[in-house]
């Protein structure tokens, strides 16, 4: 039993000083923190206690994951977001593994009951996401996934969602439309020993007679890469296309998000982007990662928190909307960093983030790890 249970806890606490609003956009402010006359301080914890057998495993924790993968981020499920407590749980008979998630999350705004109080500030929606997932694996040079996630919320924890082998989609419509359901597939296939393909799609709302037209509700993602892995580098090639409205709703506790962020492809919706890495082992101590992307977008549809019944409101069942519609932005970013191991539980990153949106952004960064 010992072999079997494991538990693990980390935790954090930070703080900022300086240029706040700068500060403000640190990837590490993944969720809530408090901001005070000179400095920001945040903290967060993640762990868990697992407990896996060859047929099965059971876990309870806080955390975050990716389906399938991704450089540019999934369109399917991002970890770009804040811990989330989950139970998670998986079977597996031979070449077939069926995987079950449900994460508490945190709605992105409140539902004001009191008036000019300070408890408006802490009336927030319950929100939950549930996820099932079937895996495929026939031989080790082919995966193959199938599955759905649902978000929903502003009641206790749905009981229709706790069973993994049904249909959700047929659930959702069971229980008058009301929740955010998203179906995904995916596979990864090895050619040789250091090249794979990958490529996953994620199916919000669509229409069988409208499949093929320009109607908003055919909303979909499509992501695809080739990766070429070896010991000591790597190089990875993605093209990424997300439709307009992809990852909207017309609910707080139903958006496709947590804690202020998506939950779905992190550059938002009515995007094609292209994307490049390459990792390198320069030495023994000395690590070398560049990153290269080119995003094309239009401004219709592009942001989560759009309610498409405000946006099309009586005209649901006929609007249309093409691929880019809106204001066209090129978005261009090049980053480098450099990882130094100076002992064996201290490594120094050093890094430049250059973005041109409208004109060019230049970043530069470090930060000193140590672990014990």
């Amino acid at each position: 039993m010992g072999e079997r249970l494991s538990f693990s806890s980390r935790w954090y606490n930070g703080a900022y000083s300086g240029d706040l609003d700068a500060a403000e956009t640190d990837e590490l402010i993944d969720g809530y923190y408090k901001r005070f006359a000179k400095h920001i301080q945040l903290d967060n914890m993640s762990g868990a206690i697992s407990y896996d057998t060859e047929r099965y495993s059971l876990a309870l924790g806080r955390g975050r994951f990716q389906i399938g993968p991704s450089i540019s981020g999934s369109i399917i499920l991002s970890d770009r977001v804040n811990d989330y407590g989950y139970i998670l749980a998986e079977g597996r008979a031979g070449a077939f593994s069926l995987s079950f998630l449900h994460g508490s999350l945190m709605a992105d705004s409140t539902y004001s009951v009191y008036d000019n109080s300070a408890l408006d500030t802490r009336n927030y929606p319950d929100k939950f996401i549930a996820l099932h997932q079937l895996n495929y694996r026939p031989n080790p040079m082919w995966n193959l996934y199938l599955g759905e996630s649902v978000v929903y919320g502003n009641r206790g924890i749905d009981l229709n969602y706790l069973l993994p082998n049904s249909f959700w989609r047929a659930v959702e419509h069971n229980l008058w439309d009301r929740d955010n359901v998203l179906i995904y597939a995916g596979a990864e296939h090895k050619l040789s020993n250091p090249i794979t393909l990958y490529g996953q799609v994620a199916i919000d709302e669509f229409s069988y007679g409208k499949l093929f037209s320009n109607w908003w509700g055919n909303k979909y993602a499509l992501q695809g890469g080739i990766d070429y892995k070896r010991i000591y580098d790597s190089c990875t090639l993605e093209l990424t296309a997300v439709r307009p409205y992809t990852y909207t709703h017309f609910q707080n506790h139903t958006m496709y998000s947590h804690d202020g962020r998506p939950l779905g492809y992190e550059l938002g919706s009515n995007v094609l982007n292209l994307s490049f890495e390459h990792y390198r082992v320069l030495r023994e101590w000395l690590e070398w990662t560049l990153n290269l992307s080119y995003s094309y977008r239009g401004s219709e549809g592009r942001d989560w928190r759009e309610n498409y019944h405000d946006v099309f409101a009586g005209q649901i069942d006929d609007a249309e909307v093409k691929w880019f519609a809106g204001d066209i932005s090129r978005d261009y970013t090049l980053s480098n960093s450099i990882t130094i191991g100076i002992y064996s539980h201290h490594k120094l990153l050093l890094g430049h983030r250059s973005q041109y949106i409208d004109d060019w952004q230049h970043r530069l960064f470090a930060a000193w790890q140590f672990r014990f």
